[in-house]
């Protein structure tokens, strides 16, 4: 998948007006979600000789990622 797609699959801001919102529960939908189309770059967008590259850095930077939604998970639950 393309970056530029994944950023579009986001739908950036979200907003929510249902009644039974949960924070929590809306969090790790969105979370999961984002996660899922992270691991789906493709980088094919850019030339071959940086698309491993950019790869690499996506993968480098994935547990950071998870980490944070995590902690902010956290803080909802809380």
């Amino acid at each position: 998948m393309p970056i530029e797609e994944f950023l579009k699959s986001l739908e950036l801001p979200k907003k929510y007006y249902d009644s039974n919102f949960d924070i929590v529960e809306k969090y790790e939908e969105e979370a999961d979600s984002f996660i899922s189309g992270l691991e789906k770059i493709e980088a094919d967008e850019f030339p071959e000789d940086k698309r491993e590259k950019i790869i690499d850095m996506l993968k480098k930077i994935s547990p950071n990622i998870e980490a944070n939604i995590h902690r902010i998970l956290d803080v909802f639950k809380y």
